[in-house]
């Protein structure tokens, strides 16, 4: 019945606009007067009427399941719960990482710093350097620390 009036009242719209405004009185959304006005005529007419039937029937049926679902809090916990299982089943690899309690990790040991002889120098860019005085000298470079070293000023 519902299609048979959709078609008349393609035949006297004038515009696309008229169309939807049509529609929607009708009881339709923008997105599913798009979709009507998508459709072949053919479709509209009585040649699939039964085939739209059947796809509406089931389409309400899937939408009451649906919100079956989502109105019953342990039931959408038990497809979350399913749907982690299977994932787990197709992954089929056991976890890289090991799941620690907080009483399971160590406090790291806070290290003290080592009492060594280092030198300390201060770049333009205002960084601070630490150096053990070994490596410092290794370097070779003629600087004023391997000189300051020796001795000499």
């Amino acid at each position: 019945q519902n299609a048979e009036a959709i078609v008349r009242m393609l035949k006297k719209s004038a515009s696309v606009e008229e169309t939807y405004a049509a529609l929607e009185g009708m009881g339709m959304d923008r997105k599913q007067a798009e979709s009507v006005l998508d459709m072949p005529v053919r479709r509209l007419s009585g040649l699939e009427q039964p085939k739209l039937q059947a796809q509406e029937a089931e389409l309400s049926g899937q939408a009451e399941s649906l919100n079956a679902i989502l109105a019953d809090d342990a039931r959408v916990l038990d497809i979350i719960k399913e749907e982690a299982e299977a994932s787990v089943e197709s992954m089929g690899e056991s976890r890289l990482t090991a799941l620690l309690s907080s009483a399971q990790v160590a406090e790291p040991d806070e290290e003290e710093p080592e009492d060594a002889e280092c030198i300390v120098s201060l770049t333009e860019m205002g960084y601070l350097k630490r150096m053990s005085t070994s490596v410092f000298a290794r370097q070779n470079r003629g600087t004023r620390g391997s000189r300051l070293q020796r001795g000499s000023s």
